[in-house]
């Protein structure tokens, strides 16, 4: 049996698009990056803009029984604003950040 414990600093770099859906309809966007946008980028319903880089911390924890079935959860918790600013915005002070949790149940051989 063996229990462990681990954190440590995370660096990702962000890609993909982005699906939204609402009552009556959805859409996806691809996403674009960039620090620093205008309002009329902000607008834009095709794209998406974020910043192209996150840095955060992960948190693991994991329990291993002497027959080698093992549990396991970890988070991510990203550190940087991943919205860009806006050019025009008066009041620009939301801050989108990256989350995520996992748990796992395996067998090591």
């Amino acid at each position: 049996m063996s229990f462990s414990v681990v954190a440590g600093p995370n660096f990702q770099n962000i890609t993909g698009k982005q699906s939204l859906d609402y009552e009556n309809f959805s859409y996806e966007q691809k996403i674009k990056f960039s620090n620093r946008i205008t309002w009329d980028e902000y607008s834009d319903m095709d794209h998406a803009y974020y910043r192209p880089f996150d840095a955060g911390a992960n948190i693991f924890a994991g329990y291993e029984l002497e027959m080698g079935l093992f549990f396991q959860l970890n988070a991510q918790m990203g550190m940087l604003k991943m919205n860009p600013e806006i050019e025009e915005a008066e009041d620009d002070e939301a801050a989108y950040k990256n989350t995520g949790f996992g748990i796992s149940i395996g067998y090591n051989f």
